[in-house]
């Protein structure tokens, strides 16, 4: 669920009719804060979520186009590497860990590989063979949770009706009580589902994989997550 089909549900249950408020309202911003807490509040009960999956090709940061150099810049959210690195149509680099990297140059070898490099906030993609300049980059990789901030945006929790219920139960926590214990009772669900499904999937790991169709033509889907604000 976006932002913006969010906010609109929001309205529709708050005020009873369809006449949406513009982004930059103040009422409309209020909101969306509270969308942004309920995201912190979600994973306070699911402190096992922290983080999500992501694909280079939908970052704003990250190099994703080679050039003459072998190295290139991660995304600043970037966490770990998930899998093969894909350059171009048709090539498909290899991980190796960063000790093998003297090794593997010194064979001066021309199997395909990278590695990554650098820390938190500063990792650098190390790739091997350098490769023709103007060729796509992309590769799938764990990273900290972009909390949202527009209406195109995710909401990144697997149960995003929990951030809608959350919103109206802050809406009417001061001045109606039933509409308050209403969605304090529905919030209570969604939490109850969510530890449902993980008992039926012990030991799984449970992020959002945040996208359109990136890497690997992966459609956009929710299968849980966390975030560090």
């Amino acid at each position: 669920m976006t932002i913006d089909k969010a906010l609109q549900k929001i309205h529709r249950e708050y005020e009873g009719d369809t006449d949406y408020l513009e982004f930059d309202d103040e009422e409309t911003q209020l909101r969306l804060e509270y969308l942004k807490d309920s995201i912190d509040d979600w994973i306070d009960k699911f402190p096992e979520y922290r983080e999500a999956l992501y694909s280079l090709v939908d970052m704003a940061d990250g190099d994703k186009v080679t050039t003459s150099s072998t190295e290139y810049d991660c995304p600043e959210n970037f966490i770990s590497n998930a899998g093969q690195v894909k350059i171009g149509d048709s090539i498909y680099l290899d991980y190796i860990d960063p000790s093998q990297m003297s090794q593997k140059l010194s064979e001066n070898s021309t199997t395909p590989w990278y590695t990554i490099l650098g820390s938190q906030g500063a990792y650098t993609l190390k790739i091997n063979p350098s490769q023709t300049a103007g060729l796509p980059i992309n590769y799938d990789f764990h990273g900290n949770l972009t909390i949202p901030a527009t209406t195109t945006d995710l909401i990144p929790i697997s149960r995003p009706l929990y951030s809608v219920y959350y919103t109206l139960w802050k809406i009417y926590k001061e001045d109606d009580p039933e509409q308050e214990a209403k969605y304090r009772g529905l919030m209570g669900e969604q939490e109850r589902l969510e530890r449902v499904a993980l008992a039926k999937t012990p030991g799984q790991p449970n992020r959002l994989y945040i996208s359109g169709a990136g890497f690997g033509d992966r459609s956009s889907s929710v299968s849980n997550i966390t975030t560090g604000r």
